[in-house]
């Protein structure tokens, strides 16, 4: 699973975006600098840059980077 979501990350962040209408600058700021790390069972770790950081991407962003969400984006193809 990690590595479908590492071979689609800038697809899923770029989706998040646009399905969100996220500026640009929100985007480069607050989505890009986000790495997928590892996939245990249904939990997705993410790397972020330090705890501010991570407070205000749980904040703004954590319902977006949901498993469910994820999944419709990576199983696209299939439809």
């Amino acid at each position: 699973m990690l590595d479908k979501i590492l071979e689609k990350w800038d697809e899923i962040l770029l989706n998040i975006k646009e399905e969100h209408e996220i500026t640009d600058v929100s985007y480069k700021t607050w989505l890009l600098p986000l790495k997928p790390y590892s996939v245990d069972k249904d939990i997705l770790t993410i790397i972020v840059p330090d705890d501010l950081f991570l407070n205000y991407v749980k904040k703004k962003y954590e319902f977006l980077l949901k498993k469910p969400f994820l999944y419709a984006i990576l199983n696209q193809e299939r439809r």
